[in-house]
């Protein structure tokens, strides 16, 4: 796992010392995000999480206290990362529409890559609907602070910050979660090519 800002760390028992002690926890995150993909949450133990990471249950409970702090440590290291990643992507960008597109991008491809993002989420709000809560808030607040700093080029934009991160959002959910089952559309270019076209000329453009 990529390392970015370390807030997820907080579910941790007990940091890795050492090379050998980070491998463990990584495959001991690895079965478990595996398995919460294929199994769900709730039907997955935490026997099935250390058969798949080949460790044995004293080992899990060196990191953590119980398989609600290991799901939690996931989702947020997945909003952690994303958040990471999607600076990454924008930082050299100059307009606000160059920053949109490639933060598209950037998700489009992380989660077309890695399935099991989708389902942590998704299943916090089963949880503890205020994990889900807060993973959004959390996103759509380094949203608004991210384009409030920044310096980019564009016409300003006549929508509340606070809501129009939220649309983002949605939109940026529903096609990822969906757009493998799409019928006409299977690249991700052209799926940011035509989100562009909606955020850049509006849904009701008067001709």
């Amino acid at each position: 796992m990529s390392q970015p800002k370390r807030s997820y760390e907080k579910f941790l028992l007990n940091m890795p010392k050492t090379k050998k002690g980070q491998e463990t926890l990584n495959r001991i995150c690895d079965s478990a995000r595996k398995l919460f993909y294929e199994r769900g949450y709730f039907k997955t133990s935490i026997n099935d999480i250390t058969s798949g990471a080949s460790v044995g249950a004293g080992t899990f409970y060196i990191y953590f206290a119980g398989k609600l702090d290991l799901f939690k440590y996931l989702l947020a290291y997945y909003g952690s990362f994303t958040r990471h990643k999607c600076r990454i992507a924008v930082e050299d960008c100059t307009s606000r529409v160059e920053a949109e597109r490639e933060g598209l991008r950037c998700w489009f491809n992380m989660v077309s890559k890695d399935k099991s993002i989708y389902s942590i989420i998704s299943e916090s709000l089963h949880i503890d609907k205020t994990l889900y809560y807060d993973y959004y808030s959390t996103f759509a607040k380094a949203y608004i602070r991210n384009i409030n700093s920044a310096k980019l080029k564009g016409e300003v934009i006549d929508i509340n910050s606070e809501v129009l991160s939220y649309i983002l959002i949605g939109i940026t959910n529903i096609i990822g979660n969906n757009m493998e089952n799409f019928e006409t559309v299977h690249d991700i270019d052209t799926i940011v090519d035509e989100i562009m076209k909606l955020l850049e000329n509006g849904m009701f453009t008067k001709k």
